[in-house]
């Protein structure tokens, strides 16, 4: 064969595929132009419709402080009926929540506040029963079911709490000052701070409380309620209470009550017994009138 032909058919066949190597990277890149340039036109028509999403939310925004504002200045209904029949709930206007709290606004029927200053409201939570002070179950959105149920549970520790606090009662021949120095016939009855029975007893009553309600809110009662659960079921760094009552020869009555914190003292009341908790009014029957009725439980 010859060589110079030989030498020509590879040169062409070299050629030949350069030619389709270059073609196809050729179209290579043309398709990932098209590619990126799709892209890039995808990407301005989001950046677009962005745009238009964030001008039309400071529209509904600036309308929606416009109706605050109106709904702010504004008492009564509204006098366009058509409206009206769209809302149907006169107390919807006041269902959105004010810019900053506490609002007060004196066309509202509420109060909006945050709850960190609850805290603060002096309030008594509970009833001498155990079940939660009127209106406070509605403050602190307690359905009727939960509340009967812990009205109930309450309702048992309480009744275990004083029939232990009963059993513990001294009788005392040291009479307060004020007693012990005028004639007359004397009781002194003296009330342990608090008891082992006692503690255990307000332990469940504040898990019955959290089981029911929850951390926040049994926290905020028992902030509210600290000195009735140490009323109800005893503090153990108090002292023990102590009643002392005096009968005159008359039959009017001094008493004086004195506890770790405070004293107090009535004289020349035809009764005294309205002072004492119920629970342990059995302990005062000698000094009572015969005519009393006698209370259900005692020593």
């Amino acid at each position: 064969m010859n060589p110079l032909r030989n030498r020509l058919l590879l040169i062409g066949l070299l050629l030949a595929l350069g030619g389709a190597l270059w073609w196809t990277i050729r179209s290579r890149l043309q398709a990932r132009r098209a590619a990126v340039l799709q892209q890039e036109a995808l990407a301005a028509h989001l950046q677009d419709l962005a745009a238009s999403d964030r001008a039309k939310f400071g529209t509904l925004r600036s309308e929606l402080d416009e109706l605050r504002r109106t709904a702010a200045a504004t008492s009564g209904r509204s006098t366009d009926p058509v409206r009206d029949e769209r809302e149907p709930d006169p107390e919807a206007r006041w269902a959105a929540p004010p810019e900053h709290l506490p609002d007060w606004n004196p066309a509202s029927p509420y109060v909006w506040i945050p709850k960190s200053v609850l805290p603060s409201f002096p309030i008594e939570p509970f009833t001498d029963g155990g079940a939660l002070a009127s209106g406070l179950e509605s403050v602190l959105a307690v359905d009727p079911d939960r509340e009967k149920a812990l009205t109930v549970a309450l309702s048992r520790l309480l009744a275990a709490a004083r029939e232990r606090e009963s059993e513990g009662v001294m009788l005392s021949t040291e009479h307060l000052p004020g007693i012990a120095d005028r004639p007359g016939d004397k009781l002194t009855v003296v009330v342990p701070g608090q008891t082992d029975d006692g503690a255990r007893l307000r332990t469940e009553a504040e898990q019955a409380l959290r089981q029911s309600l929850g951390e926040a809110r049994t926290d905020l009662l028992i902030h509210w309620g600290k000195r009735w659960l140490e009323e109800q079921f005893g503090n153990p760094a108090a002292e023990p209470k102590v009643y002392s009552v005096l009968r005159h020869p008359n039959d009017t009555y001094a008493l004086s009550i004195k506890t770790s914190a405070s004293w107090m003292s009535v004289d020349g009341s035809q009764t005294f017994i309205d002072y004492v908790p119920f629970h342990l009014r059995a302990w005062f029957t000698p000094l009572q009138p015969s005519s009393a009725p006698a209370a259900k439980s005692g020593p």
